[in-house]
C-alpha cells in the first residue's frame, strides 16, 4: 500500500485480543465482529474510517483472525484496501503496533492506530494532523466524561501535551479513546524487545521518558466501546443514533 496525504490517512486497527469480559456473550467469534445493530461492530468502524475519507486499512489480528479476515474480504472494494496481519503470538496492543511497523517501514507518516473495539465518531484528522506541526510525535483523542471511572484519565499541560496516565478514579475526566495519530519513526524509538506491550502502560509512558511530546485532543464527539456486558448493551442504540439514517 502507497503512503497517503493527511487527507487520506492509512489505518491501523487493532483486532487482536481475546475480548474475555464479554466472551460469554460472543462465544468464540472475535469481539470486534460482535453484533452490533444487525452487523459486525467491524462494519461501523469501517463506515466511520471511510467518512474520514481513509482507503488503506491494516487489520492486526490474533484470536479467531480466520474469522477477521473472511469478514475483511467482504468488506474489501476498490477504493477501501484491506489488508491484515497475524500475529503469531499475542504482543499486546503496544507489541502488535511495533511489529507491525518493522514489517511496512513505509506506513503513512503519521498514521491512525485505533481499538478493534471502540468508536470515536466525528473526529477531524486534517485538525489533528495540524495541531501535531513538526513539534509533536503523535497525538491521542480524548473524550471528556462525567464519570471517568471505567476509562482512567489523561494528565496534560496548559498547552494539550501529554504528561502521565491516570489509574481509574471516580469522578469527571478526559480519557483516552484509543483512538491515535503517530509518527512510525517515534513509535520505533521505543524500542523494546519484550512482548507483550501496551501502548498506554508501556510505548506511550517510554517515548515520554524519552522527552517526546504528544499532543491532547479533547473531543466532544460521541464515542462508545464494546469491552463490557453494559456498554455492548448500549451500543446498538448509539449506532442507530448515528449511522442509521447516514
Amino acid at each position: 500500500m502507497p503512503n497517503a496525504s493527511p487527507q487520506g490517512l492509512s489505518a491501523v486497527v487493532l483486532a487482536g485480543g481475546f475480548g474475555t469480559r464479554i466472551r460469554h456473550l460472543t462465544g468464540t467469534v472475535p469481539k470486534p465482529l460482535a453484533q452490533v445493530n444487525g452487523k459486525p461492530f467491524l462494519h461501523w468502524i469501517f463506515k466511520s474510517l471511510k467518512a474520514q475519507q481513509i482507503r488503506e486499512v491494516y487489520l492486526l489480528t490474533h484470536y479467531e483472525a480466520e474469522q477477521i479476515e473472511a469478514y475483511a474480504r467482504s468488506e474489501r472494494s476498490s477504493d477501501f484496501e484491506i489488508a491484515c496481519i497475524r500475529e503469531s503470538s499475542p504482543a499486546g496492543t503496544g507489541g502488535s503496533v511495533l511489529d507491525f511497523l518493522v514489517q511496512h517501514p513505509n506506513i503513512s507518516s503519521p498514521f491512525l492506530i485505533l481499538n478493534g473495539d471502540s468508536m470515536l465518531v466525528d473526529y477531524d484528522l486534517a485538525v489533528a494532523v495540524e495541531c501535531m506541526g513538526a513539534d509533536y510525535s503523535g497525538a491521542i483523542f480524548g473524550v471528556e466524561m462525567q464519570d471517568a471511572s471505567r476509562y482512567g484519565t489523561l494528565t496534560f499541560n496548559k498547552q494539550y501535551t501529554l504528561t502521565a496516565f491516570q489509574e481509574k478514579t471516580p469522578g469527571a475526566g478526559v480519557i483516552n479513546s484509543g483512538v491515535y495519530l503517530f509518527r512510525p519513526e517515534s513509535l520505533m524509538q521505543s524500542d523494546s524487545k519484550t512482548r507483550p506491550l501496551s501502548m498506554e502502560q508501556d510505548i506511550i509512558p517510554s517515548l515520554l521518558e524519552k522527552g517526546m511530546k504528544i499532543k491532547i485532543i479533547p473531543e466532544i464527539s460521541p464515542f462508545i466501546d464494546i469491552g463490557t456486558e453494559a456498554s455492548l448493551g448500549e451500543s446498538g442504540d448509539f449506532i442507530k443514533l448515528h449511522f442509521e439514517n447516514n
